[in-house]
């Protein structure tokens, strides 16, 4: 297990989340601007294609959060 420990506020997110771009786009409203997934699902990569991928690794990815919610920088 990775834990991640910050004096900032966090997120969960579920990926079953039938409203998850929705629920993307409110927290990186709120100021959210990482969005870190441990083990993505092919699915779950496949929703996520529109959002500016920043990282990925074997068994990870990071996305950049925007307003903006696309692939534009």
């Amino acid at each position: 297990a990775l834990l991640y420990y910050c004096d900032r506020p966090g997120w969960a997110l579920q990926e079953s989340d039938p409203r998850l771009d929705q629920t993307l786009d409110q927290v990186t409203q709120q100021g959210a601007r990482w969005l870190v997934v441990a083990h993505p699902s092919v699915e779950l990569q496949r929703q996520l294609s529109s959002r500016r991928l920043h990282l990925a690794g074997e068994d990870f990815v990071i996305y950049k959060l925007s307003a903006s919610n696309s692939l534009r920088p």
